[in-house]
């Protein structure tokens, strides 16, 4: 049962419910009462969710009821006329808000807290006083995102007895034991709950090789009704997990491709009640050697028998890495491109520091690409680029250009009508960087008898 009421011209004691006469084996479960509009104000003035207002009033059971009185003054929950009412019944689960008044009058007394009501009436041990979280002011159904819902789901006493809400919903809902509170019985969604406990094999691999996963799959509501692994190892997927024993779900992750893919993978897992859970696993990455090259080489190469050799081996490991940010972009200078009198000269000093953070180690450098924003239709002639290690770290002045320890790496060579994006240069020979060292880049090019140049101690429009 639902009672709202909403009337302001009564001139009579508003009550939800009102026993008149003796009445006997009363069972009073699952109803919401809301007394929202005030009606009078003042001392003599009362207002009751419930009001036994004659003494052969019997109250059988009590059970999981919402009471709430906004009313000022003397508001009350419950009114009983004599302490029979219900001190032979059971009272308890229910759910009493009387933010203005008193929760009940028991023994000839006002109770005007929960505690007080539950000591005088030795009843409702487990009841609950919090605001209900109804959808609305006038619409009593409960929402179940409410900031109060835990009070009300799964909260109710099941010995009440009712198989049905007052919308004809199963009570208590699918997959649980125990009902709500109130009139209405909502739907809480809860998840399952995903415990991990094993990727096999757990370390990365020489090769690319698929991984079990083994999670734990619980849920506090309801069944689990299945388990899905998504993962990316080069292209976005997904497997269903098996539900091989008890709480245990297996699936097996696919090998990466290509070999040295970083693998990102997730379990989510879904119960009966519509409820998910996600879990987000240990990224991975097989066959580190992808890109290494090895050379051997023994020193000196011919021998005596029973001389002494010696054998080295140069372990390279090939790959790109981008230099600086590209976050700012520019028609002129610091761009190896900006020579506005028919040619450009330009220096750019890249730290060690910065060559590490892009995932270099000492080796061979062998191209280098120059990021543009957007096409351009032009020809740099004779475009030449040199680049060497050195020791410093900035240029020791505006036009200050460095010669020593430069070599020509590519060149000269007409660059026509470059394309928006990275334009690689492949160098004529390699570079080698120890892997210490800063290194300088420096860039001409001239289709005029004269050139201009600058030079420029940051880098952030380059990439190697």
């Amino acid at each position: 049962m639902v009672v709202y009421q909403t009337s302001t011209t009564s001139t009579f004691i508003p009550c939800g419910v009102f026993f008149t006469a003796g009445a006997t084996g009363v069972n009073f479960n699952h109803n919401t009462i809301v007394m929202n509009t005030q009606l009078g104000a003042g001392a003599n003035f009362s207002s009751f969710c419930v009001n036994a207002s004659v003494a052969g009033v019997r109250f059988t059971t009590f059970y999981n009821n919402i009471l709430v009185n906004n009313h000022s003054s003397t508001a009350l929950w419950f009114f009983t006329a004599a302490t029979l009412n219900i001190s032979g019944g059971a009272v308890d689960n229910n759910n009493y808000y009387v933010p203005g008044g008193h929760v009940g009058y028991y023994n000839a007394a006002n109770r005007t807290t929960l505690a007080a009501w539950q000591t005088a009436t030795s009843k409702d041990a487990n009841a609950e006083n919090a605001n209900p979280p109804f959808v609305s002011a006038t619409d009593l159904h409960l929402n179940n995102a409410g900031a109060t819902i835990s009070n009300f789901d799964q909260q109710g006493s099941t010995s009440a007895g009712i198989t049905t809400d007052y919308d004809g919903n199963t009570r208590p809902n699918l997959g649980t034991t125990i009902p709500d509170i109130g009139a209405d019985e909502v739907a809480v969604i809860t998840p399952p709950v995903i415990s991990f406990t094993s990727i096999s094999p757990s370390s990365n691999q020489c090769t690319a090789t698929s991984r079990l996963v083994t999670v734990s799959v619980t849920t506090p509501a309801g069944t689990v009704s299945g388990a899905t692994i998504n993962y990316n190892n080069g292209a976005a997927g997904s497997v269903a997990m098996t539900n091989t024993v008890g709480t245990t779900w297996t699936g097996t992750i696919p090998a990466a491709s290509p070999t040295n893919t970083i693998v990102t993978w997730s379990v989510t897992a879904t119960n009966s009640l519509g409820g998910t859970a996600t879990y987000t696993g240990t990224s991975y990455q097989d066959d580190p050697n992808v890109g290494i090259t090895a050379v051997a080489s023994a020193r000196p190469t011919t021998v005596c028998s029973g001389a002494a050799d010696t054998l080295s081996v140069i372990i390279n490991k090939s790959g790109t890495g981008v230099i600086g940010s590209g976050s700012v972009n520019s028609s002129s200078s610091p761009t190896p491109f900006s020579g506005t009198y028919g040619g450009m000269k330009g220096q750019y000093i890249i730290l060690a520091s910065e060559l590490t953070a892009a995932g270099y180690t000492a080796g061979n450098i062998t191209a280098i690409g120059i990021n543009f924003v957007s096409s351009v239709t032009a020809t740099y002639t004779g475009l030449t680029i040199q680049i060497g290690n050195t020791a410093l770290s900035a240029f020791p002045g505006t036009l200050s250009l460095e010669s020593s320890g430069l070599a020509t790496y590519y060149g000269p060579t007409n660059l026509v009508n470059p394309t928006a994006g990275v334009n690689t240069f492949t160098l004529s020979s390699s570079f080698y960087w120890d892997g210490t060292s800063n290194i300088i880049i420096s860039t001409n090019w001239s289709k005029q008898y004269y050139y201009k140049y600058c030079c420029f101690s940051s880098y952030n429009h380059n990439c190697i």
